[in-house]
């Protein structure tokens, strides 16, 4: 579970870090922005989902991973 934390805080940072907000990230995936608030704040997604959020923030999943180690 701390991977999968560590994960989605990557995740976080890199759409900050982008000025992406959790409105284009449900825009870009068709949810809505409570959807995927929920998401990041329950730290809990699939790995589909971690994947369409990767390519939102126009990266992979490897890459992500590269920053959590």
């Amino acid at each position: 579970m701390a991977d999968t934390s560590l994960l989605i805080d990557v995740m976080k940072q890199e759409l900050k870090a982008q000025d992406k907000t959790y409105a284009d990230v449900a825009q870009a995936l068709d949810m809505s922005e409570s959807s995927v608030k929920r998401m990041f704040s329950k730290k809990e997604m699939p790995l589909t989902r971690v994947d369409d959020v990767c390519r939102v923030l126009g990266t992979d999943f490897a890459e992500i991973s590269r920053k959590v180690a």
